[in-house]
């Protein structure tokens, strides 16, 4: 008579054995079964492969006539072109597409960017009269996102931004007496608004514009702000 364990044990090994011999049998009975070939044609990719299918297939048949089982990207061919009707692969398509172009430098999935650091300027922004009236130093920093697939390519400025037009643009809005703000926030905004008025191929910008010498009790190495535009 067996132990409780060594008893377990054996049975554990006949269901073992068991489920083996059914899978065997059900492994079989699926190379012996003829799948009906389809009477659609349907070019797809199969998943993990390089190869374009397109049904109908015909499968490697075994020495005996049997149509059997053939290479596992035949297999998956023949599989899936029976199970995708003409509608199903018309959505697919259509998802496909519509993947890609959401996927293309115009949906911002290009990740370029053009800065402009440290650009200074004397300006007479500030809610202080003493500012108005004297002015005061402005550090401006720019961050442009513009593709450069095309410009990479080209080698030609009108592909691109051109800096020295938008060093311009930034002075305008910096300097001069007639265009005193009176916070550095509306110079920001100012400033990011009219780089995405003037040039198409910014996607969006990001401008930070510092003062230096700020009128405030206390050791302070310069204060500013920042500001994000995109386009719409």
């Amino acid at each position: 008579q067996w132990s409780p364990s060594t008893e377990a044990t054996m049975r554990a090994m006949l269901l073992t054995r068991d489920a083996a011999r059914a899978l065997r049998e059900g492994t079989r009975r699926v190379s012996q079964t003829s799948v009906p070939t389809p009477t659609h044609l349907t070019r797809w990719r199969a998943v993990g492969s390089a190869e374009t299918c397109t049904g109908a297939f015909s499968w490697p048949s075994s020495s005996d006539g049997r149509r059997g089982v053939g290479t596992r990207a035949d297999t998956v061919c023949h599989l899936a072109s029976t199970l995708m009707s003409p509608t199903h692969h018309a959505v697919l398509q259509q998802q496909t597409k519509s993947y890609s172009s959401n996927t293309t430098p115009h949906a911002h999935s290009c990740r370029d960017k053009i800065h402009m650091e440290a650009l200074s300027f004397h300006g007479y922004h500030g809610v202080l009269h003493a500012e108005k009236v004297l002015g005061q130093k402005f550090v401006v920093d720019v961050t442009m996102s513009v593709c450069h697939l095309t410009s990479g390519q080209s080698d030609d400025i009108k592909d691109t931004v051109d800096y020295a037009s938008a060093y311009e643009l930034i002075k305008e809005q910096v300097e001069g007496k007639d265009n005193a703000k009176d916070l550095i926030e509306r110079v920001g905004a100012g400033i990011a608004t009219e780089l995405l008025k003037k040039f198409e191929k910014v996607i969006d910008v990001t401008v930070r514009v510092q003062k230096p010498h700020v009128a405030v009790t206390g050791t302070v190495g310069s204060l500013g702000i920042e500001v994000f535009r995109q386009r719409e």
